[in-house]
């Protein structure tokens, strides 16, 4: 494993000298992929400014076909990139979009999209737009297999806080504690985001909370708890 400050020390030196190089295809993304290196570790560290620097430096070594020719670097730069900006906050707005619409467009698969996902409804949210992060959500969790009533009145609530008071009902910690670890990706996810919709909806939505609450524990007896989990519980 290479030492973190070895790593920050050579990619520090290659930034003094980069622009001043003539370097091949090659060596740009051998470059780039130490910038992305540097910037996890200065993630880690709290440093995101410099986590900032490191992966912008990565991503201007990148090629003009850069998705086509090295995807999944491209890939976790942008993706660093979006995080990182949106961390940062300082007005870099534009940027997080810019780096997020791009992983969308670019991206080969569904599930490639879903780290982008998970930071656009959360940029969303941050901003006050709270209808255009629970659609997110939604629109993701369908493709997940996790769909949701568009409308939702006091009786389907009702019949759902029942379920839900049924399902726990004689429940304790230590039986809670005895359920298997959730392994499925694709319920880690869905649990994930719907989460993050949990939250949109106290502000926006509230009639949405006991329907994902109820789904969220119905997934957890069947499939294993997660961390998400906890929150389901906690919402019933």
């Amino acid at each position: 494993t290479l030492d973190p400050n070895h790593i920050i020390l050579a990619a520090d030196q290659m930034n003094l000298c980069k622009d001043e190089l003539e370097l091949s295809s090659e060596e740009r993304v051998s470059i780039a992929g130490l910038q992305l290196l540097a910037g996890k570790h200065s993630m880690k560290s709290s440093c995101f400014e410099s986590a900032r620097s490191y992966i912008e430096s990565g991503v201007s070594l990148l090629q003009e076909n850069h998705w086509e020719s090295n995807y999944s670097l491209s890939l976790e730069l942008y993706e660093m990139s979006a995080l990182v900006s949106f961390i940062d906050g300082n007005g870099n707005a534009d940027a997080t979009m810019k780096r997020l619409q791009s992983i969308l467009q670019h991206a080969k698969t569904f599930e490639d999209t879903l780290n982008a996902s998970v930071l656009l409804s959360k940029f969303m949210g941050s901003r006050g737009n709270y209808a255009e992060a629970i659609n997110n959500c939604l629109g993701i969790l369908s493709n997940l297999g996790e769909t949701f009533p568009n409308e939702i009145d006091s009786t389907i609530v009702a019949s759902t806080v029942a379920e839900t008071k049924q399902l726990l009902a004689n429940i304790t910690k230590e039986q809670i504690s005895q359920y298997p670890v959730l392994n499925d990706p694709s319920k880690l996810n869905a649990m994930k985001f719907m989460s993050l919709l949990m939250l949109y909806a106290v502000a926006h939505k509230p009639s949405l909370m006991p329907i994902v609450s109820n789904r969220m524990i119905k997934l957890s007896f069947n499939f294993g708890f997660c961390d998400d989990s906890l929150l389901g519980l906690a919402m019933a």
